[in-house]
């Protein structure tokens, strides 16, 4: 696997980050995530957007363009694609703290850290499940970050408190879903929430990451007439949904059957999440059921079929 570090390109094993970065002393990094469909990088521009804005948010000065990334991407694509998806990750860090690096007072501003990278996209191994059995989420005792301390709006490394919120749930394998301080639902540590009800989709409207997987549920709604609105959503409106959904980049669109160990609905992925996902293959050029649940890999006789 080809990656990229600060200017060069180099194999993954080498794409290696110092102790000394602030990424990992303080957690000052960004991130982003794109993925590939058929071997095309999807909205990536859209992806980098969010990346160069999040990094200006946590005061990480750069001097990459977005045409420049753009071009970064498409060679390592053009390396790593074989016959498995990617996924194409972004992670941009303060830089080295120059005390730790015995640099103090040689340089006046650390030099930011980007790194690129890719890895294989194995959907059916990974979300198989969600698809054909559903999506069980918790909600853990611990709270989202608030907005007072800074802006959800980015996608930032600080997710400790994710990490904590995973190892205290009351269904061990579930997937957290986060509170915010006011006990509104904002988010899981890597997917927005839908709830649907009465042909309508409600999503939170605050403290949440502008997640494209959502936008992309948006625009496959549109196509269907179905109305989308914001509101600050309860436990409560989530229990008595209709379907409750998951969107991200990696599955775009997961079907959420149980909650804290009750049912949502019957129990079962819901007949609008199919009609959503389908539109939503229309748009990317890829059916993403197809990829989770029902395509197989092709591969030598002997060799294990994912």
């Amino acid at each position: 696997m080809l990656a990229y570090k600060n200017n060069k390109f180099m194999e993954l094993e080498e794409c290696t980050i110092s102790v000394y970065d602030l990424g990992v002393l303080m957690g000052a990094g960004v991130t982003d995530l794109a993925r590939t469909f058929n071997g095309r990088p999807w909205m990536l521009r859209e992806h980098i957007d969010r990346l160069f804005a999040s990094a200006k948010y946590a005061c990480i000065d750069h001097t990459y363009t977005k045409p420049e990334v753009e071009n970064i991407c498409d060679k390592l694509v053009k390396a790593n694609y074989t016959d498995m998806d990617l996924a194409i990750v972004f992670f941009m860090t303060a830089g080295e703290n120059p005390v730790y690096a015995g640099a103090a007072g040689l340089k006046s501003d650390p030099e930011p850290t980007f790194i690129i990278h890719t890895f294989p996209l194995r959907t059916k191994l990974l979300w198989h499940k969600y698809f054909t059995e559903g999506i069980h989420v918790c909600t853990p005792y611990v709270r989202h970050i608030p907005p007072n301390m800074f802006d959800q709006r980015i996608k930032h490394r600080n997710r400790l408190h994710m990490w904590i919120g995973s190892h205290n749930l009351a269904v061990p394998g579930a997937v957290p879903l986060f509170l915010d301080e006011n006990g509104y639902v904002a988010e899981t540590s890597g997917a927005n929430i839908a709830v649907y009800r009465d042909n309508c989709i409600t999503a939170p409207r605050a403290n949440r990451l502008n997640g494209l997987g959502m936008r992309l549920l948006i625009d496959a709604a549109e196509r269907k007439n179905t109305p989308v609105f914001y509101s600050d959503l309860t436990m409560f409106d989530v229990m008595n949904a209709d379907e409750v959904w998951l969107t991200t980049t990696p599955y775009s669109l997961g079907p959420v059957c149980f909650v804290n160990g009750r049912d949502i609905g019957n129990g079962q992925p819901g007949p609008k999440w199919r009609e959503l996902l389908e539109e939503i293959s229309n748009i990317v050029g890829k059916d993403i059921y197809r990829e989770m649940v029902e395509e197989k890999a092709k591969k030598p006789a002997g060799e294990l079929i994912e």
